[in-house]
């Protein structure tokens, strides 16, 4: 007997351009399969014995990924196949048919049961010849005809094999075929959020036509939706959400598995319904009723969110809208006068005030009737106009800060109480509350354990107070998650607190928003904190847009983990700390935990020359040093400078080398110093600290700077040179900057300039409260002086001996000559002994030579240009042909006048004031009762002062045709000297209360012009002058009773209401006569004054009066918004006119 064996791959391949082959169940006792193969050229093996194989897969299965009729099948939960056929049908083999081999799905073939050649199949089956176990095979070839043969195989019962045999009967009648249905909907949908109809419509057909019903039988999402069996609508069960997706991939994309059915075949289908987005209006979280105590302006803050996230404008309307404002931007609303319980301003008149709040999110807007009921309180000087709420975020300390005023004179301080006081630390002095532990949202602190804390606020200023409830909440901050570096950030605080954070990675940004109030002076401190800090930390200030306000780097407060801004706000409402790190520092450094500080400051003032000098010296590298002192050397190494670059650095080495002591000894390699020029821009510091001091440092600066800015002595690359070997020896910058400034936002204090420090940003005019005219600065200013004096001792032999300063020099450097160059230059003198002078006998300008140490002099055209440091004594004055003013210091001095008419003012030890030509005059602090008069052996007038201690010492006059007495010495220094009665540039016109008033003024602080009368008090202030022995001067064209005042009362002559012109002769003049000027002013009733005013000029013979009138009164020529004074001769008979003009306006004989 014959015998065919079968392939060995357990696959039976179709042909891929075959029809559908049918597979049709002969006997499944004999487990024979016969193939059909229909395409021409296919063919089908299959074993009809079903007996394992060796490698492990039963004979007759073939794996369904190989039959191409097959579209798609899916293992079933119990072990059957589903399979789609590639005419639509669905075809399910029983689990007893089907086997897994190493992840493979295979299915026996004798499973399959098509309708297709039913006979050919018969046929197979008579040809087989026997019945009992034999072995047939079957071989389909396709082509013009179909041949089938059978091998019968021996065996028992059935006869034998191949032998003839009678005609088989004929095969029965096919059963009817069933057409599975076929989906003809799609398999993607969209649906809008918050709909309620039908999300997709599913529609089959069916080629019998028989009643198909819909189901849903799974899908990642099948249960959240409803199916309508006859109808196939889908809809979903809750209503869909695009902000907040109920989807298992919470991307709202839903996906259904729906089936149909004919009720014989299944067909199922994977639909996907996509939610969209719609825009929606804003939701209003905050209340619809308030209530606030009379007497306070903060009503309440409207919160509201806008579903897709864009930003909320709010405003108001309604009867009362017009009573409130409300901040667009925050929501903040307040009275726009505080409300009175007794005199209500509602429409109503019933102290509750009815508003509508709109927010709006550009397109669509929400509006919500709210309501603000007036409370009625216990009169008090003292009103709270901070808000009654606050919200901050998790994991930082700042909560509140309270503002209130009072109409008192007392200050006030502040204190809280209430429900969860206890969690509260509070500023007695700011205001500021802050955690007394970091909040955390997970575990509440508060008594209701809600996030929201109670609190009552109590400001009182001595003798009345007022107490307001607040509530300050506590957001949650999703943990984990990188903090924004943008305004989208979690993290939100006021001042007063502070905040940790991490920056993941180099180039990551943390921003935190807070909230700041306008005319709030703040400061900023971001520094590296805990075990892996931040080591080169970058802070930067944005206003609510994200636009930067100002920015530092890491140079304050002597560490190299700190940056530190100083900010007076200008407007109330939302800004963004930014924390960052240098994007030039390496990845350790960039990386780790910072804390951020905030903190209320005092507004600015004038800081005095020591204050400035320590900055200097901590702000730098915290007091870091050399380890040397005057007289040691550091080497230096210029080699890799171009030989412009070595010029500038030696001769800035010199400057520094009078100022210190230290020797600079050049090396060619090793140096102590390095200077390079290889990279662009200027900068410098320590290479290496170990111990406190410097193992080595660096300068660099590259020579596009010198390109730019020039190689001469007189140009801002030397200015560079010395700026920047200030920061190699330790010196840092003159305020928290690095890199740029502006002046009125980085400057910390109001005389930051070149003028005071070379390691200033500001120049001398761009700093707007000194008077000093723009100049580069050639050596250390007065405070770099005092800063390294105090690191390394003061120098003990710079130019010794008898030295001259500006013309006729010989000082040894053309720094000090006054012939060096053609614009006017900048520099403070250091000089260690002998019988020294300034010398500016060749300017014809206009001088002032004042030789007190820690005072400026004006020369050769230039205001406040050159200072006298600190311990340096400079004995004679010389000056030029023009009008020039001298001041001597308690050394034995000559100052020399020219052809001018100079002005001289003594100021003790034993002095020669030499008038030359002109008319020229000597000025004496105190009356003419206190000095005698005598003649020496020259006929000189010789003039001694007879108080205790001599403070004007004894004067010998040559050439000087009048003496004044009771004169103020100039003031040129840039601090006020101390007093009870400190001018901060305010007038008061002191008013009898009840009265009509006073047509004088008197110069005071501010605080003293409040106590007399708050309503007369002048930020811009008028020109006055104070008493002469024989009356108060008319001001506005009335006649004003003669008043007798004691000239020691209040100094004569005219004085400004500004800083620099109060001497200590006119402190103590204002401190002694006070009282009795108050008294006495105040019995006169005469008009009030005019407002706006401008002085004009008198004549010499007007007998010492002002006139203030309204501008088209005046010249043009003498008009300016915040006049100088220019005083008259004060000769007594002169009787003190003043003029509000330009200075160089100003005829002969004023000064």
């Amino acid at each position: 007997m014959s015998q065919t064996h079968v392939s060995a791959e357990p696959t039976a391949r179709l042909a891929a351009s075959a029809p559908a082959i049918a597979v049709s169940q002969l006997s499944r006792s004999s487990r024979m399969v016969s193939l059909l193969a229909l395409a021409a050229g296919a063919v089908g093996f299959v074993s009809g014995n079903a007996q394992a194989q060796t490698n492990g897969i039963p004979a007759g299965y073939s794996p369904v990924s190989g039959l191409t009729d097959v579209l798609s099948y899916t293992l079933e939960a119990d072990g059957s196949a589903r399979l789609v056929m590639s005419d639509g049908q669905v075809v399910i083999i029983p689990a007893s048919d089907v086997a897994v081999f190493e992840g493979v799905v295979y299915i026996e073939a004798a499973a399959l049961t098509p309708a297709a050649a039913p006979a050919a199949a018969e046929a197979a089956a008579a040809a087989s010849g026997g019945g009992g176990g034999g072995a047939g095979v079957l071989l389909g070839l396709g082509g013009v005809g179909a041949l089938g043969a059978a091998a019968g195989g021996g065996g028992g019962g059935g006869g034998g094999g191949g032998g003839a045999s009678a005609p088989p009967p004929p095969p029965p009648p096919p059963a009817p075929s069933n057409a599975a249905p076929v989906f003809t909907s799609g398999t993607t949908a969209s649906f809008a959020e918050n709909g309620s109809g039908v999300a997709y419509q599913a529609i089959a057909t069916d080629a019998d036509n028989d009643n198909l019903t819909y189901s849903i039988v799974g899908g990642a999402d099948g249960t959240r939706f409803n199916i309508n069996a006859s109808t196939g609508e889908l809809t979903f069960r809750a209503i869909p959400d695009f902000d907040n997706p109920s989807d298992s991939g919470a991307n709202n994309t839903y996906e259904v598995v729906i089936r149909v059915s004919d009720g014989t075949a299944n067909v199922d289908q994977t639909i996907t319904i996509n939610v969209t987005n719609i825009d929606e209006a804003p939701v209003i979280a905050s209340g619809t009723s308030f209530s606030v105590s009379e007497g306070n302006t903060a009503a309440f803050t409207a919160a509201a969110t806008d579903p897709e996230g864009a930003s909320i404008t709010y405003s108001l309307a309604g009867a009362d809208a017009a009573l409130f404002v409300i901040d667009s931007v925050t929501g903040a609303v307040s009275f726009v006068s505080a409300p009175d319980f007794e005199t209500p301003a509602d429409a109503d008149s019933d102290n509750v005030y009815n508003l509508t709040l709109i927010a709006s999110d550009g397109g669509l807007e929400t509006r919500q009737s709210v309501t603000v009921t007036v409370t009625d309180q216990t009169e008090s000087n003292v009103s709270i106009n901070s808000a009654i709420a606050s919200s901050v975020s998790e994991n930082q300390t700042s909560a509140y800060v309270i503002s209130a005023q009072t109409d008192g004179s007392g200050s006030i301080t502040y204190s809280i109480s209430g429900t969860d006081a206890d969690q509260f630390i509070v500023d007695a002095d700011t205001g500021e509350v802050r955690f007394r532990f970091t909040p955390d949202f997970e575990a509440p602190g508060d008594s209701g354990s809600d996030n929201i804390y109670n609190i009552a606020v109590t400001a009182s200023d001595g003798s009345s107070s007022a107490t307001q409830a607040v509530t300050i909440t506590v957001g949650n901050v999703t943990e984990g998650v990188d903090v924004a570096g943008s305004t989208a950030t979690q993290i939100a605080m006021v001042s007063g607190g502070s905040y940790i954070g991490n920056l993941e990675t180099a180039g990551d940004t943390d921003w935190i928003a807070i909230e700041l109030v306008a005319g709030q002076r703040y400061q900023f401190n971001l520094t590296g904190s805990g075990g892996d800090e931040v080591e080169d930390p970058y802070l930067r200030l944005r206003d609510q847009a994200g636009d930067v306000l100002i920015e530092n780097d890491d140079i304050s407060l002597g560490t190299l983990r700190d940056s530190q801004l100083s900010f007076t706000a200008t407007y109330t409402g939302t800004y963004y700390i930014e924390a960052d790190s240098w994007d030039g520092g390496s990845n350790a450094e960039r990386t780790g935990q910072y804390t951020v500080d905030v903190q209320h400051t005092d507004p600015l003032g004038f800081w005095s020359t020591q204050e400035i000098a320590d900055y200097l010296n901590q702000n730098g590298w915290g007091g870091a040093q050399w380890d040397v002192s005057t007289g040691d050397t550091i080497t230096v190494d210029i080699t890799n400078l171009n030989s412009a670059g070595q010029a500038l650095a030696r001769a800035a080495l010199q400057i520094w080398t009078d100022s210190t002591g230290i020797n600079f000894q050049e090396v060619s390699s090793n140096g102590g110093i390095t200077f390079d020029d290889d990279e662009e821009g200027a900068f410098a510091g320590p290479t290496s600290i170990v111990g406190g001091f410097f193992q080595g440092a660096s300068v660099n600066i590259g020579t596009e700077w010198l390109d730019r800015y020039g190689t001469d002595i007189n140009s801002y690359s030397f200015q560079t040179y010395v700026h920047e070997i200030g920061h190699a020896l330790g010196l840092g910058h003159a305020g928290p900057y690095d890199g740029s400034a502006t002046y009125g936002v980085e400057n910390i204090y109001l005389n930051d300039s070149w003028q005071i420090s070379v390691m200033s940003y500001f120049s001398q005019t761009e700093n707007t409260d000194i008077d000093a005219t723009y100049a580069f600065v050639l050596t250390p200013q007065l405070a770099d002086l005092v800063a390294v004096h105090d690191m390394y001792g003061a120098p003990t032999s710079v130019r010794g001996g008898d030295t001259v300063y500006g013309f006729n020099s010989n000082a040894g450097n053309v720094i000090f000559e006054a012939t060096s160059f053609t614009t006017i230059t900048s520099y403070t003198v250091i000089d260690s002994g002998g019988i020294d002078t300034l010398d500016y006998s060749g300017s014809a300008a206009n001088q002032v030579l004042d030789l007190r140490s820690d005072y400026y002099s004006s020369v050769q055209g230039g205001t406040g240009n050159i200072a006298i440091a600190i311990g340096t004594v400079i004995e004679n004055a010389i000056g030029g042909t023009g009008d020039d003013t001298f001041v001597g210091n308690a050394a034995d001095n000559r100052l020399t006048g020219g052809t001018g008419s100079d002005v001289f003012y003594a100021s003790g030890g034993s002095d020669v004031f030499v008038g030359g030509a002109g008319t020229d005059e000597a000025i004496f602090t105190g009356a003419s009762s206190d000095y005698s008069l005598t003649v020496n052996g020259s006929g000189n007038t010789v003039v001694t002062d007879l108080r205790t201690g001599s403070p004007d010492g004894v004067v010998e006059l040559i050439g000087i045709e009048t003496i004044t007495y009771g004169g103020v010495l100039p003031q040129t220094s840039i601090a006020p000297p101390a007093g009870e009665h400190q001018v901060s540039q305010y007038a008061i016109d002191v008013e009898d209360y009840g009265a009509q008033g006073c047509a004088c003024s008197v110069c005071c602080s501010k605080d003293t012009a409040m106590d007399v009368h708050a309503q007369e008090l002048h930020n811009d202030p008028y020109l006055f002058d104070e008493a002469f022995p024989d009356s108060w001067v008319n001001y506005w064209g009335n006649d004003v009773p003669v008043i007798e005042l004691p000239r020691q009362d209040l100094p004569s002559g005219v004085v400004q209401l500004a800083i620099a012109d109060v001497t200590q002769s006119v402190q103590a003049g204002l401190d002694a006569g006070w009282d009795e000027a108050v008294t006495l002013i105040t019995d006169q009733e005469v008009a009030p004054p005019a407002q706006n005013g401008f002085a004009d000029e008198m004549d010499s013979d007007a007998g010492g009066s002002s006139g203030a009138h309204d501008a088209n009164q005046v010249s043009s020529d003498m008009m300016r918004p915040d006049p100088l004074l220019v005083d008259l001769d004060l000769d007594p008979d002169q009787a003190g006119q003043s003029a509000a003009i330009d200075p160089a306006l100003a005829p002969d004989g004023w000064v």
